[in-house]
């Protein structure tokens, strides 16, 4: 597992990626990963309790995307929630 993890971090921070998970989702452990190379984008991160069987909580988040409509710049807010 070490040989995947280092190249794999090194690739996140030399992309001048962020990430967002910063509480454990399984027991201590952080195993989820939300990564963005904006810190602007990811907000309202926060875990619920696991469903069914599962011993991972729920990571819930939200992407904001700002674009360029007819009327000018607005924000779409997309809310997610990783279920694996």
């Amino acid at each position: 597992m070490t040989m995947l993890v280092n190249p794999f971090f090194n690739w996140a921070v030399s992309g001048g990626f962020t990430q967002f998970v910063k509480f454990a989702t399984r027991g201590q452990n952080v195993l989820d990963l939300i990564l963005a190379d904006d810190d602007q984008i990811v907000n309202h991160i926060y875990p619920t309790p696991p469903f069914g069987l599962s011993d991972h909580y729920v990571v819930n988040f939200a992407i904001t995307i700002e674009h360029a409509g007819a009327g000018g710049a607005t924000d779409d807010t997309k809310h997610y929630k990783c279920t694996i």
